[in-house]
Protein backbone atom coordinates (compact mmCIF):
# COMPACT_ATOMS: atom_id res chain seq x y z
CA UNK A 1 0.00 0.00 0.00
CA UNK A 2 1.36 3.03 -1.45
CA UNK A 3 2.10 6.27 1.80
CA UNK A 4 2.98 9.84 1.43
CA UNK A 5 6.41 9.32 0.39
CA UNK A 6 5.73 6.83 -2.28
CA UNK A 7 3.54 9.65 -3.32
CA UNK A 8 5.84 11.92 -3.19
CA UNK A 9 8.24 9.00 -5.47
CA UNK A 10 6.26 9.37 -8.28
CA UNK A 11 5.42 13.09 -8.71
CA UNK A 12 9.29 14.49 -7.96
CA UNK A 13 10.06 11.50 -10.74
CA UNK A 14 7.02 13.27 -12.84
CA UNK A 15 8.68 16.67 -12.05
CA UNK A 16 12.14 15.80 -12.44
CA UNK A 17 11.36 14.85 -16.59
CA UNK A 18 9.24 18.21 -16.38
CA UNK A 19 11.45 20.00 -15.48
CA UNK A 20 14.79 18.81 -17.33
CA UNK A 21 17.27 19.02 -13.85
CA UNK A 22 18.76 16.16 -12.64
CA UNK A 23 18.95 13.84 -10.02
CA UNK A 24 22.10 14.63 -9.23
CA UNK A 25 22.23 18.68 -9.66
CA UNK A 26 18.77 18.27 -7.61
CA UNK A 27 20.80 16.80 -4.62
CA UNK A 28 23.76 19.16 -4.91
CA UNK A 29 21.44 22.39 -5.04
CA UNK A 30 19.83 20.92 -1.92
CA UNK A 31 23.14 20.39 -0.12
CA UNK A 32 23.04 16.84 -0.23
CA UNK A 33 25.71 14.01 -1.76
CA UNK A 34 25.13 13.30 -5.69
CA UNK A 35 23.32 10.01 -4.95
CA UNK A 36 20.76 11.23 -2.48
CA UNK A 37 18.01 11.31 -4.43
CA UNK A 38 19.03 8.61 -6.75
CA UNK A 39 18.89 6.11 -3.74
CA UNK A 40 15.41 7.51 -2.79
CA UNK A 41 13.94 7.28 -6.17
CA UNK A 42 15.24 3.45 -6.23
CA UNK A 43 13.44 2.77 -3.09
CA UNK A 44 17.16 1.80 -1.67
CA UNK A 45 16.23 5.46 0.91
CA UNK A 46 12.95 5.12 1.92
CA UNK A 47 11.82 8.70 3.10
CA UNK A 48 12.83 12.04 3.33
CA UNK A 49 13.04 14.59 5.58
CA UNK A 50 10.09 17.36 5.56
CA UNK A 51 13.14 20.08 5.45
CA UNK A 52 14.84 18.58 2.52
CA UNK A 53 11.47 17.96 0.28
CA UNK A 54 10.35 21.58 1.05
CA UNK A 55 14.12 22.74 -0.24
CA UNK A 56 13.30 19.80 -3.34
CA UNK A 57 9.68 22.11 -3.86
CA UNK A 58 11.02 25.26 -4.24
CA UNK A 59 13.77 23.75 -6.56
CA UNK A 60 11.03 22.48 -8.46
CA UNK A 61 8.77 25.09 -8.10
CA UNK A 62 11.29 27.52 -9.87
CA UNK A 63 12.51 25.39 -12.01
CA UNK A 64 9.05 24.38 -13.77
CA UNK A 65 8.25 28.23 -13.73
CA UNK A 66 11.36 29.38 -15.56
CA UNK A 67 10.45 26.70 -18.30
CA UNK A 68 6.65 27.16 -17.95
CA UNK A 69 5.97 23.43 -18.37
CA UNK A 70 2.37 22.41 -18.97
CA UNK A 71 0.61 19.34 -17.14
CA UNK A 72 3.50 19.14 -14.46
CA UNK A 73 2.92 18.42 -10.83
CA UNK A 74 2.38 21.34 -9.15
CA UNK A 75 4.03 21.54 -5.54
CA UNK A 76 2.89 23.48 -2.67
CA UNK A 77 5.83 25.35 -0.78
CA UNK A 78 4.60 25.74 3.04
CA UNK A 79 7.87 25.82 4.24
CA UNK A 80 9.25 29.09 2.00
CA UNK A 81 8.81 31.43 4.79
CA UNK A 82 10.79 29.52 7.26
CA UNK A 83 13.71 29.08 4.24
CA UNK A 84 13.52 32.51 3.27
CA UNK A 85 15.82 34.57 6.52
CA UNK A 86 16.63 38.02 6.39
CA UNK A 87 20.48 37.55 7.65
CA UNK A 88 23.22 39.88 7.86
CA UNK A 89 26.12 38.85 5.15
CA UNK A 90 29.45 39.50 4.72
CA UNK A 91 30.75 42.14 2.66
CA UNK A 92 33.51 40.04 0.73
CA UNK A 93 35.40 43.46 -1.04
CA UNK A 94 35.35 45.10 -4.57
CA UNK A 95 34.50 43.95 -8.03
CA UNK A 96 36.54 46.24 -10.46
CA UNK A 97 37.52 44.99 -13.86
CA UNK A 98 41.17 45.23 -14.90
CA UNK A 99 42.21 46.46 -11.28
CA UNK A 100 44.68 44.29 -9.61
CA UNK A 101 45.29 44.50 -5.71
CA UNK A 102 46.66 42.47 -3.20
CA UNK A 103 44.65 39.73 -1.97
CA UNK A 104 42.13 40.96 0.21
CA UNK A 105 41.12 40.02 3.59
CA UNK A 106 37.08 40.02 4.36
CA UNK A 107 36.56 42.23 6.68
CA UNK A 108 34.33 40.04 9.18
CA UNK A 109 32.43 43.24 10.66
CA UNK A 110 31.01 45.00 7.38
CA UNK A 111 28.02 43.68 6.60
CA UNK A 112 24.48 44.51 5.41
CA UNK A 113 21.12 43.08 5.91
CA UNK A 114 19.29 41.25 2.98
CA UNK A 115 17.10 38.59 2.25
CA UNK A 116 18.87 34.82 1.57
CA UNK A 117 18.08 33.58 -1.64
CA UNK A 118 15.84 30.38 -0.80
CA UNK A 119 16.65 28.58 -3.84
CA UNK A 120 20.13 28.03 -2.62
CA UNK A 121 19.34 27.92 1.07
CA UNK A 122 21.73 25.29 1.10
CA UNK A 123 24.82 27.39 0.00
CA UNK A 124 26.93 30.40 1.53
CA UNK A 125 25.66 33.76 0.19
CA UNK A 126 27.29 37.06 0.33
CA UNK A 127 28.24 40.57 -0.65
CA UNK A 128 30.30 42.34 -3.02
CA UNK A 129 30.51 45.97 -3.76
CA UNK A 130 30.98 47.52 -7.36
CA UNK A 131 33.62 50.08 -8.55
CA UNK A 132 33.30 51.19 -11.66
CA UNK A 133 31.33 50.87 -14.54
CA UNK A 134 32.71 47.73 -16.40
CA UNK A 135 28.74 45.97 -16.01
CA UNK A 136 26.88 48.87 -16.34
CA UNK A 137 25.62 47.32 -19.94
CA UNK A 138 24.39 44.22 -18.16
CA UNK A 139 21.16 43.26 -17.53
CA UNK A 140 20.14 44.20 -14.91
CA UNK A 141 23.00 46.91 -14.93
CA UNK A 142 25.61 46.73 -12.24
CA UNK A 143 26.79 50.52 -12.13
CA UNK A 144 29.13 51.94 -9.84
CA UNK A 145 28.50 51.82 -5.76
CA UNK A 146 26.09 48.70 -6.25
CA UNK A 147 26.00 45.81 -3.88
CA UNK A 148 26.13 42.61 -5.84
CA UNK A 149 24.51 39.45 -3.86
CA UNK A 150 26.40 36.16 -4.81
CA UNK A 151 25.78 32.53 -3.72
CA UNK A 152 28.86 30.58 -3.51
CA UNK A 153 29.29 28.66 -6.96
CA UNK A 154 31.33 25.51 -5.24
CA UNK A 155 27.96 25.43 -3.40
CA UNK A 156 25.30 26.24 -5.94
CA UNK A 157 25.63 23.00 -8.04
CA UNK A 158 24.75 24.40 -11.28
CA UNK A 159 26.29 24.04 -14.62
CA UNK A 160 27.95 26.89 -15.97
CA UNK A 161 26.10 28.42 -19.05
CA UNK A 162 26.16 31.42 -21.53
CA UNK A 163 24.40 33.91 -20.04
CA UNK A 164 25.33 33.88 -16.58
CA UNK A 165 26.24 37.13 -14.05
CA UNK A 166 29.23 35.96 -11.87
CA UNK A 167 32.39 37.62 -9.82
CA UNK A 168 35.52 35.92 -11.01
CA UNK A 169 38.85 36.00 -9.21
CA UNK A 170 42.23 35.94 -11.09
CA UNK A 171 45.42 35.15 -9.05
CA UNK A 172 49.04 35.26 -9.59
CA UNK A 173 51.07 34.72 -6.57
CA UNK A 174 50.84 38.25 -4.94
CA UNK A 175 47.75 39.86 -6.61
CA UNK A 176 44.26 39.18 -7.81
CA UNK A 177 41.70 40.76 -10.07
CA UNK A 178 37.99 40.38 -8.74
CA UNK A 179 35.55 41.35 -11.45
CA UNK A 180 31.83 40.75 -12.29
CA UNK A 181 31.51 39.22 -15.68
CA UNK A 182 28.76 37.75 -17.89
CA UNK A 183 29.71 34.29 -19.05
CA UNK A 184 29.63 33.04 -22.87
CA UNK A 185 30.81 29.12 -23.71
CA UNK A 186 32.36 29.14 -26.92
CA UNK A 187 33.37 25.23 -27.40
CA UNK A 188 35.70 24.56 -25.57
CA UNK A 189 36.71 28.47 -24.32
CA UNK A 190 34.66 30.33 -21.62
CA UNK A 191 34.62 34.08 -22.37
CA UNK A 192 33.99 36.45 -19.74
CA UNK A 193 32.89 39.47 -20.70
CA UNK A 194 32.66 43.02 -18.96
CA UNK A 195 29.89 44.35 -20.08
CA UNK A 196 30.78 48.28 -19.88
CA UNK A 197 29.50 51.54 -20.49
CA UNK A 198 31.99 53.78 -22.21
CA UNK A 199 34.76 51.39 -21.61
CA UNK A 200 36.74 49.06 -23.36
CA UNK A 201 37.33 45.91 -21.26
CA UNK A 202 38.43 42.61 -23.07
CA UNK A 203 36.97 39.42 -22.10
CA UNK A 204 38.85 36.87 -20.22
CA UNK A 205 39.21 33.91 -22.40
CA UNK A 206 40.23 30.74 -19.91
CA UNK A 207 40.82 27.62 -21.35
CA UNK A 208 41.53 24.85 -18.24
CA UNK A 209 40.74 27.41 -15.80
CA UNK A 210 43.64 29.94 -16.97
CA UNK A 211 43.81 32.85 -19.09
CA UNK A 212 45.87 33.64 -22.13
CA UNK A 213 48.17 35.31 -19.99
CA UNK A 214 48.63 32.41 -17.73
CA UNK A 215 46.59 33.71 -14.50
CA UNK A 216 45.03 31.48 -12.89
CA UNK A 217 40.90 31.90 -13.27
CA UNK A 218 38.11 31.20 -10.53
CA UNK A 219 34.39 31.54 -10.45
CA UNK A 220 34.15 33.06 -6.71
CA UNK A 221 30.01 33.37 -6.75
CA UNK A 222 26.84 33.45 -8.99
CA UNK A 223 24.88 36.48 -8.85
CA UNK A 224 21.36 36.32 -7.58
CA UNK A 225 20.33 39.81 -6.83
CA UNK A 226 22.20 43.97 -7.41
CA UNK A 227 21.52 46.66 -5.80
CA UNK A 228 22.27 49.91 -6.97
CA UNK A 229 22.64 52.94 -5.58
CA UNK A 230 19.73 55.77 -6.29
CA UNK A 231 21.66 58.61 -8.11
CA UNK A 232 19.91 62.47 -9.11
Amino acid sequence: MKDEQDDFRDELRAALKGSGISPTALSKRIGRGKDFLRDFLAGRKQSLKGQDIAKIKIQLELKLTSRNVENAPHFNVPSLEKLSQTVELSIKGIVEADTWRKASVVNRAEKQTVTRDPAFEHAEQFLFRVRGESMGAANPPIKDGATIHCVDWKQAGLTLKSGMLVVVRRMDERLEEVSARRVEIDRSTILLHSDAVGADHAPIKVRAWRDEDGYAVEILGLIVAVTNKVQY
